[in-house]
């Protein structure tokens, strides 16, 4: 029986050519191909500019940037016209010149979604670096892996709704580095040295393990129903974070400051965050129904400042600030718990009595 199947196996791989692909292939530049189809080469041949441009993209489809290339004053680099684009500058550089207008951007007034941007270095341009907003319009856009700077205006802009920008880098652009209005994801992110905030968005939206320093203004600027969490935001010209109401801010760090590390106004979450160093208080509280909750506070002015009744005041420590608490009237919170003077004997075994001289499970404590 085995010398039958090997006989029949035999038969089959001898009945089955085998077809090998073309050895010489044809003449010519090989031009990359996507998934659903052939990648069009950003050039004056397949996407030509026009007077405000240098070059326009008017069909949907997936484009490339073939080299570095070098802006024209007076113009735009590269102008979008048309919704479902994705752009590749495969790691090349798109820098302007004095007097250019800004390096990627869609025409003020129109309204394209599904727009991607990725992979390169836009530089120098005299107004945005990248720009997917214009009008309050446009939805969906992904911007990932550029380093971006020296621009005029804003260094990178996602569409008016559903922005994701990810993996980027916005440094000394003459206003904010990173900006996104409704429902946008910001991840993994750096803005610094920008005229104005470093990081700014809208409602509803998401940072996330984002750094900001040595920013004009506020480092990250969060509006109602946002989250930011495991974020950085350090010197810069005004506050760390300035966190509107509805808000979850949750183990950020803000130090150094100009004025407070976190500024937050109503119905938000401040949960386990650390504020050092700044220059008027670690959080500064505006307003009612927040819940501020395990934040580590030292050396500042003030350690945690609360301006406004209704809100709850749990598990904070203080330490080495010029006032650790200032509350106004008619706000709940656990015990306040003084350790400074507390002597704690030294610890070199399995157990030891505690020192923190509180049963109340909510205490706050000020060492």
């Amino acid at each position: 029986m085995r010398a039958v199947l090997i006989s029949v196996a035999s038969m089959c791989c001898a009945a089955a050519p085998v077809f090998a692909g073309q050895l010489n292939p044809p003449s010519g530049p090989i031009n990359p191909t996507g998934r659903f189809g052939p990648r069009i080469e950003i050039n004056a041949t397949n996407t030509p500019g026009d007077a405000d441009s240098m070059f326009k993209i008017t069909e949907p489809g997936s484009y490339y940037l073939g080299g570095n290339t070098l802006g024209e004053a007076g113009k735009h680099g590269i102008a979008i016209t048309s919704d479902r684009v994705t752009i590749d500058l495969m790691g090349f550089e798109l820098r302007g010149v004095a007097e250019s207008r800004s390096g990627i951007t869609v025409i003020s007034g129109d309204f394209y979604d599904d727009l991607v941007v990725r992979n390169g270095v836009v530089a120098d341009w005299g107004e945005d670096g990248v720009s997917l907003h214009q009008g309050f319009v446009g939805s969906r856009s992904l911007i990932e892996r550029l380093l971006v700077s020296n621009n005029g205006d804003v260094g990178i802009e996602g569409t008016h709704e559903l922005a994701r920008i990810q993996d980027c880098h916005s440094e000394g652009n003459g206003q904010r580095g990173i900006v996104a209005t409704n429902n946008a994801s910001i991840t993994s992110c750096s803005a610094r040295g920008n005229g104005n905030s470093g990081i700014f968005v809208l409602r509803y939206s998401v940072v996330a393990g984002c750094i900001a320093e040595s920013n004009g203004a506020t480092g990250i600027y969060v509006a109602q129903g946002s989250v930011v969490v495991q974020c950085a935001s350090h010197e810069n010209l005004s506050r760390g974070f300035l966190i509107l109401g509805d808000t979850i801010a949750f183990q950020n760090t803000a130090s150094k400051n100009l004025t407070t590390g976190i500024t937050a106004s109503a119905n938000t979450l401040i949960l386990q965050n650390r504020c050092h160093g700044n220059g008027q208080a670690g959080i500064l509280v505006t307003s009612s129904n927040n819940r501020i909750e395990a934040n580590h506070l030292t050396d500042n002015p003030i350690g945690l400042d609360i301006d406004a009744a209704g809100n709850l005041i749990l598990n904070n420590t203080c330490s080495a600030n010029t006032s650790n608490w200032e509350f106004v009237a008619d706000n709940l919170y656990g015990r306040i718990v003084d350790l400074t003077a507390v002597a704690s004997p030294a610890v070199a075994s399995d157990t030891a009595a505690s020192v923190l001289i509180s049963v109340d499970p909510w205490a706050n404590f000020t060492y």
